[in-house]
């Protein structure tokens, strides 16, 4: 089956409507984003042990969080490539490469000035840097640029996407440990699931069969994915922590599961559905935030309190950026977030 355009494609794209259910699972997921790193900031301090609960806690969060974000962030990658290569181009370089060095460079800057304060030892060299070693959780945006340009050009090459999943696979599955560039083995690490989610994106009667399948069924899964993940972080903590597919299947289709079980009427979904809109901006910002309310707890408040640290480095983490983007809207602050729009 071809494309409009005449590129070979073996499925046809799904509705151009944004699924509510993927926003859902977006803010279900940056949530977990900004706890773990707010866990982690607390182990680096050493006000939380790297054992017991919170390497268990640990372990369950990043053994799934990050497929899912790769998951669902590959959900409407079809769509550029049936747009014009030079508007695709842009609109990835607008929303994956300006925000990328943009808040690189913020944080970086505010790293080597809160240096002194926080866990972190940041200089000059780290700006430089930025090209091929991105900093902290800018990984993300660096890796899911590189892995939406290699599905472009690919596909527009007329590899079809079932193809390309098997390709990411394979790649995934013959990982030898570290390479000769970070990055890289990021791209075999997570491009399967990028390229599991461009799949389901232009599968519609795949996501359909999945949504309308029975609330027992979506529960049963939701229920053995969460089990299985919980079993694991306890028993194998280290085993997750290694990217492996089979312990992050469970935890992905959990996540998906909770996403479509959750009624739309309810506050709770649309809470949800209304912070995963805003995942970009929370992701973004969300370590300096936390990481400020740490240092304000620790250093200026002199508080060592585990759990009120986790709970308003969390908050901190989710709310300041939410006001960030609150204010970039009411003043029409341009290029913030995204280049030439505001969030």
């Amino acid at each position: 089956m071809q494309l409009e355009n005449g590129r070979a494609n073996s499925v046809q794209p799904a509705a151009a409507t944004r699924e509510s259910w993927i926003d859902v699972a977006k803010g279900w997921g940056i949530l977990l984003v900004v706890l773990g790193h707010a866990l982690r900031g607390l182990q680096n301090v050493q006000l939380l042990p790297t054992e017991g609960w919170s390497h268990a806690l640990d372990a369950w969060i990043y053994s799934f969080h990050m497929p899912l974000f790769f998951l669902l962030s590959g959900f409407f990658m079809e769509k550029a490539v049936q747009r014009p290569l030079d508007r695709a181009l842009k609109d990835r370089a607008k929303t994956l490469l300006w925000p990328y060095l943009v808040w690189s460079v913020l944080q970086t800057l505010v790293q080597i000035r809160m240096s002194r304060y926080t866990s972190s030892s940041y200089d000059w060299t780290h700006m430089i840097g930025i090209l091929w070693k991105p900093v902290m959780q800018f990984w993300f945006l660096y890796v899911l640029l590189l892995l939406s340009l290699l599905w472009l050009g690919l596909r527009r090459a007329g590899v079809p996407a079932l193809a390309l999943l098997a390709i990411a696979l394979i790649l995934h599955l013959t990982q030898e440990g570290s390479g000769l560039w970070a990055m890289w083995d990021l791209v075999r690490i997570h491009g399967v699931w990028f390229a599991a989610g461009a799949v389901l994106g232009v599968t519609p009667a795949l996501v359909e069969k999945l949504r309308s399948a029975s609330t027992a069924s979506r529960l049963a899964v939701l229920g053995l994915g969460f089990a299985v993940t919980s079993w694991g972080a306890i028993a194998e903590a280290d085993a997750l922590l290694r990217s492996n597919i089979l312990w992050a299947f469970p935890g992905v289709a959990a996540s998906l599961a909770l996403a479509m079980t959750l009624p739309q009427s309810w506050g709770l979904t649309r809470g949800l559905a209304w912070i995963g809109r805003l995942s970009l901006e929370i992701y973004l910002v969300h370590t300096l935030a936390s990481a400020t309310m740490r240092a304000i707890l620790l250093h200026g408040l002199k508080i060592q309190d585990v759990t009120l640290h986790l709970v308003l480095a969390s908050v901190a983490g989710v709310a300041i950026p939410v006001i960030m983007v609150l204010i970039s809207r009411r003043f029409q602050l341009r290029h913030i977030f995204r280049f030439g729009a505001v969030a």
